[in-house]
């Protein structure tokens, strides 16, 4: 049996703009009514997979900060749930994906798509915006995908800067935290809602792009659930260890942010220090896995602060001179 965020997705269209049908502006209660995104589908190489990327304030790719990218977890969570970042994180453009096989972005294959798969495609989002500099953020299982990224970018793609990199409740030791989980289950009689509410989300009722990608979690066929599945150790009763060689990460000389909400079902967050030697880590009180939604201005001051001390400074306005 797979796990519920494994099973077959419902494919749920954004609300399009009649008169420009690949842009859109999302409606939902966080605020994010008025922001100009574009929503674009890019035909990866490695066919036949197709990404879905929504690119938040995009005059500000080329005009603004370097921009951040958005990595969402699961593997298998569209990245509806993320759009909150758009409205914590204002001064800079902002790109959102599916993972390929969930959500908008399509797979259709039958070969096996591990993470070093997913990492490409990451990969493959970054030339294609063409832009030097950029910022990372994952959360949870998007925060290996991350990882996986600086450490191969070297070779992958020396010509680019990623200046930080922002890792949200990514677990260190997955063994540890399924022991963890276990034992706050066990305190709470194994009741699953309560689970939810206190070690997962604590916003009553759910925010609205959470919901959603709950609603469509999962992948677009059972044929690449089971392989994504069986990819990550999902599938059948086997252990869900994201990755299996903890003990023997390489170190990112990349500056992090290392973040961990109060009431986290993930324990060992900090432990990314081994990887990130200079990595500042921080728990935010109160929150528990979803902390972007569960105290946005707490996250957006955490967070922007870290973006704009790694960075460099903004160019300075070159004005024309006037005519004698």
């Amino acid at each position: 049996m797979l796990p519920s965020h494994l099973q077959l997705s419902s494919s749920k269209q954004p609300h399009q703009n009649q008169h420009h049908p690949h842009e859109f502006i999302p409606t939902h209660p966080l605020g994010l009514t008025g922001v100009i995104c574009q929503s674009f589908t890019l035909q990866l190489s490695r066919t036949p997979r197709r990404l879905q990327y929504t690119l938040y304030r995009p005059r500000h790719l080329l005009l603004g900060p370097p921009p951040l990218i958005g990595i969402a977890g699961g593997p298998g969570l569209p990245c509806q749930y993320l759009s909150s970042l758009v409205h914590t994180i204002e001064d800079r453009a902002i790109v959102l994906y599916d993972h390929v096989g969930c959500g908008q972005s399509l797979y259709k294959g039958t070969n096996a798509y591990d993470r070093y798969e997913m990492m490409l495609d990451l990969k493959e989002l970054i030339d294609h915006l063409n832009c030097e500099e950029f910022h990372l953020l994952g959360h949870s299982f998007g925060g290996f995908l991350a990882y996986e990224y600086l450490l191969q970018q070297s070779t992958i793609s020396p010509h680019k800067k990623c200046h930080s990199v922002v890792l949200v409740s990514t677990p260190y030791d997955m063994a540890a935290v399924r022991e963890h989980v276990q034992r706050l289950k066990d305190e709470l009689d194994d009741d699953p809602q309560t689970f939810f509410q206190q070690h997962e989300c604590r916003v009553v009722p759910l925010p609205l792009p959470l919901q959603q990608s709950l609603d469509s979690a999962g992948f677009s066929s059972s044929i690449t659930a089971k392989v994504l599945a069986r990819a990550h150790g999902l599938n059948d009763g086997e252990s869900d260890n994201y990755d299996s060689s903890s003990s023997s990460r390489l170190p990112v000389s990349t500056p992090a942010l290392l973040l961990q909400g109060q009431h986290d079902f993930v324990l060992n967050v900090a432990d990314w220090q081994d990887v990130f030697p200079d990595a500042e880590f921080v728990v935010l009180a109160g929150c528990a896995h979803y902390a972007f939604l569960e105290n946005e201005g707490m996250f957006a001051a955490v967070v922007s602060s870290f973006l704009k001390r790694h960075e460099p400074p903004p160019k300075p306005l070159v004005l024309p001179k006037p005519i004698e």
